[in-house]
């Protein structure tokens, strides 16, 4: 799986599906909402969701939770070859380390990981 940051919708000219995704954050009240839209290589849409969930910390940990909940979206729907582009690039690195830190996001990394083996 790919995770990728694109400003514009790019058709893909190969079998994969495109998941784009974006989140925003209210600390407020500790809630974010994120919205998922899986695209074939004609654009066409093929699923699409938006969620809203409570009880998150920070920005970082919204992006994490985000992340996985996009993967989980593709691949429970049946995709399996799937390029994801997001606001995802700090857990894109750590998804891409073999090491594992301390960071309040390690546990979501590993189950992000799991997903994909």
């Amino acid at each position: 799986m790919t995770v990728m940051r694109e400003d514009r919708w790019v058709p893909l000219t190969r079998e994969p599906v495109k998941v784009n995704s974006d989140t925003a954050f209210l600390k407020d009240t500790y809630k974010y909402v994120y919205g998922i839209l899986i695209r074939n290589k004609e654009g066409l849409i093929m699923a699409a969701c938006t969620h809203l969930n409570n009880h998150v910390a920070n920005s970082f940990m919204v992006e994490a939770r985000a992340c996985e909940q996009v993967i989980s979206f593709a691949v429970d729907l049946g995709f399996k070859n799937v390029i994801v582009e997001g606001d995802y690039l700090p857990i894109t690195k750590k998804l891409q380390s073999s090491m594992d830190d301390n960071s309040i996001v390690n546990v979501i990394v590993k189950e992000i990981k799991a997903k994909n083996n």
